[in-house]
């Protein structure tokens, strides 16, 4: 009488611990998905800056920087090429913003001409990746995330 109480407490110790550890995945998943909808919040601003230094020169440096205003799904912003000794790339985008990713028009100037480019931006907790335009003109990129007041 004992052997078939025992094994039906085990049994049932066991689906619990089952069922306990389908639903700890669950509300990790649930969390992950949670954050990674939380790394651009609905307002406010978003910065991202790689800087290069010469090696021969390191007060020399190359700076690549894009900086996002984001107003619920709408996005505007700059994205900036400023070598130290080239010609450097500045331009604005606008555009909306869709499951963390941002897809915009892209106007810049560059050696004296205006341009106009569609950009896709990935953005993560800590780097924004750039994709889009020619692949002649090097838009792509990835970017890290830097604080704003810097």
């Amino acid at each position: 009488m004992k052997k078939p109480i025992i094994l039906w407490t085990v049994l049932l110790c066991i689906s619990v611990l089952v069922t306990g550890c389908k639903n700890g995945d669950k509300q990790k998943n649930n969390m992950e998905e949670s954050m990674a909808k939380t790394i651009v919040s609905n307002s406010g601003q978003l910065c991202f800056q790689n800087v290069y230094p010469y090696e021969d020169n390191p007060s020399t440096q190359d700076v690549l920087e894009l900086n996002l205003i984001i107003d619920g799904n709408t996005v505007s912003g700059n994205y900036n090429w400023l070598p130290a000794e080239k010609d450097q790339r500045k331009g604005t985008l606008n555009g909306t913003l869709t499951d963390n990713t941002v897809t915009a028009q892209y106007r810049f100037m560059q050696e004296g001409m205006e341009q106009t480019a569609m950009l896709k931006i990935r953005l993560t907790d800590d780097k924004a990746l750039v994709e889009g335009g020619e692949p002649e003109l090097g838009f792509g990129a990835t970017i890290d995330k830097i604080d704003c007041g810097t």
